[in-house]
């Protein structure tokens, strides 16, 4: 297999991993809904909607972009030139290290809800409750500098193997 069928491949495996990611989280949101309704008041607070709808439709969107990108390397394969297939060049680099980056992304975004849960039911916070939080926060940051910053990245790992 050429690096670029193996990336493909990769990709398209990240993309069916995350949609079953999506898929699984549908009945802990139904049920996270159906507690927010016995809250005092009976009223669902709109930012937990949007939140959880921003995070499926976030979701949503690095499945599609995921498989796109895959549908993208397999076209490339018939275009690349015998020597480019071998090695990996610096936009298949780059790409890796954006998937990377959107692994963590997505990761981080599907782990803050359960992270951010005891907001609402907290009235003063502790400094270690807001660790794992934290923590999320960071994964994500770290994700969003891997996919905007791949030049960086790229140079870094260069410069790591020596070359």
């Amino acid at each position: 297999m050429l690096s670029k069928q193996i990336t493909a491949v990769a990709l398209r495996l990240l993309a069916l991993w995350l949609l079953v990611k999506l898929i699984l989280s549908l009945p802990t949101l139904s049920l996270l809904l159906q507690s927010t309704e016995t809250l005092p008041g009976g009223d669902t607070p709109a930012l937990f909607l949007l939140y959880h709808g921003g995070f499926l439709l976030v979701g949503l969107l690095a499945v599609w972009a995921i498989s796109r990108a895959a549908r993208s390397a397999l076209a490339r394969v018939g275009e690349a030139a015998p020597d480019e297939t071998t090695a990996l060049g610096r936009r298949d680099q780059a790409l890796l290290i954006q998937l990377l980056g959107l692994y963590f992304v997505v990761s981080a975004l599907a782990a803050l809800p359960n992270a951010l849960a005891f907001v609402p039911y907290v009235e003063t916070f502790a400094w270690h409750q807001l660790l794992r939080p934290a923590g999320q926060a960071l994964q994500l940051g770290m994700g969003l500098w891997l996919v905007a910053g791949t030049a960086f990245w790229r140079g870094l790992f260069s410069r790591l193997r020596s070359r």
